[in-house]
């Protein structure tokens, strides 16, 4: 039997490594949430300068999306992430 907890933890937790030895502090990306609300499925972008998301609020910088992520591995919610883009 797989535990989804921890596979999907140790895979959070290789991911998060590899993006902070990385060290990216400028960059852009559109995320989508999916789930059965209302409203969902819309992309937005997202801007990061500095380590600091410049738009929109919400904690939706990939740090951010490591945290929600550690807690969320079953929830119902979901984000896809694309057109990844460094900014000088």
């Amino acid at each position: 039997m797989v535990d989804i907890h921890a596979d999907g933890a140790a895979i959070i937790t290789a991911a998060r490594q590899q993006w902070d030895t990385r060290a990216i502090k400028d960059y852009t990306f559109a995320l989508t949430p999916f789930c059965f609300c209302a409203g969902m499925g819309l992309p937005i972008t997202v801007q990061v300068r500095n380590g600091e998301e410049a738009s929109p609020a919400g904690n939706l910088s990939v740090n951010g999306l490591f945290d929600w992520s550690e807690f969320a591995v079953d929830d119902e919610i979901g984000y896809a992430v694309s057109d990844f883009q460094l900014t000088p």
